[in-house]
């Protein structure tokens, strides 16, 4: 049977260590190993290039969970995007069915799907606030606003599960573009923040 040593040796393999990001990827390690008697995650930060999102993915072939992209999640949220037509989805179903679609009524029906419509969304988040391990590439490098921002709000304010979350910005810079601190600090309560640094490995 391989130690536990081992096995992480061959998750990160294919991460190359150095000074700027040799802290990080012992974290990353210490938090795999610990899984799931963890109580935070990790808020890998720095310039693009540094390897976050590498180390991140890392951690999400070995433990799984629920990898979302801020940019892609918000698109999914706005009117059009998936999330937002299984929630009128489901909401239609529920004016329709009596009351009865078990999307809308997930704390009775806890696999939160229905058989009366093809809705995949328990609440506004679906199958993301729930996950015991929650990825969040890239917070702030989507448009600024304040939809956006109470969007991301609700999302970490509604979890207490650890989140893996990436930027190219510290926690100070990151609240002044998003223009509102308490997204910030949910996402530091939730996940303790390591900066990488180094050359840009796509332009090597």
């Amino acid at each position: 049977m391989q130690s536990s040593a081992t096995q992480d040796r061959k998750i990160f393999s294919d991460i190359q260590v150095h000074d700027g990001n040799r802290k990080a990827v012992e974290m990353a390690m210490i938090f795999v190993q610990k899984w799931p008697d963890v109580r935070k995650g990790l808020f890998f930060i720095g310039p693009p290039g540094t390897g976050k999102t590498m180390l991140a993915k890392a951690i999400y072939k070995e433990l799984g969970g629920v990898w979302v992209s801020a940019n892609q999640l918000l698109a999914d949220l706005r009117p059009g995007g998936k999330i937002h037509q299984a929630k009128e989805s489901a909401e239609k179903c529920y004016r329709e069915c009596r009351g009865n679609c078990g999307v809308i009524l997930y704390r009775s029906r806890p696999a939160g799907s229905c058989r009366y419509c093809n809705a995949v969304s328990r609440d506004v988040l679906p199958g993301i606030s729930k996950t015991r391990l929650l990825f969040v590439d890239d917070l702030g490098t989507h448009k600024p606003t304040d939809w956006a921002a109470e969007q991301l709000y609700m999302l970490f304010d509604s979890r207490v599960m650890p989140v893996i979350a990436t930027s190219n910005y510290r926690p100070d810079e990151l609240s002044e573009r998003l223009g509102h601190d308490r997204i910030v600090s949910r996402v530091v309560g939730l996940a303790a923040a390591q900066e990488l640094t180094g050359e840009d490995w796509r332009m090597k």
